[in-house]
């Protein structure tokens, strides 16, 4: 006896970007405008905050996402996935917003190098 699942697209076709994701979006093409047209005569220190205040902004996003992808695990993992498989994903990203908090340099180094 074979069971077969058939999936549609049509459910996903719907689906709208989530808040947090368009904002990140939008942030980071914020930050890339804000090179072309920034006022090159303090130079180095202008350059220093603004690269502070992208890095701030970005820290942000990202927390935003871990938050709303635990949120997801927590209570709107599909009931067909395995209950232990959720839980194990939610702790993935409780522990990696733990590292975001602590020390947001080496997160982002680690989730480059994934």
């Amino acid at each position: 006896e074979v069971m077969v699942k058939e999936y549609s697209q049509e459910g996903n076709a719907d689906r709208q970007p989530s808040e947090t994701f368009q904002r990140r979006v939008y942030q980071q093409i914020d930050a890339v405008n804000a090179h072309k047209y920034a006022d090159q005569t303090d130079g180095d220190a202008q350059q220093r905050r603004i690269e502070k205040k992208e890095f701030d902004k970005t820290v942000e996003v990202e927390e935003n996402m871990l938050k709303e992808r635990i949120h997801y695990y927590q209570w709107d993992c599909p009931k067909d996935n395995d209950r232990a498989y959720c839980d194990s994903r939610q702790k993935m990203y409780e522990q990696k917003l733990k590292l975001l908090n602590r020390d947001p340099e080496e997160y982002f180094i680690r989730e480059t190098r994934n």
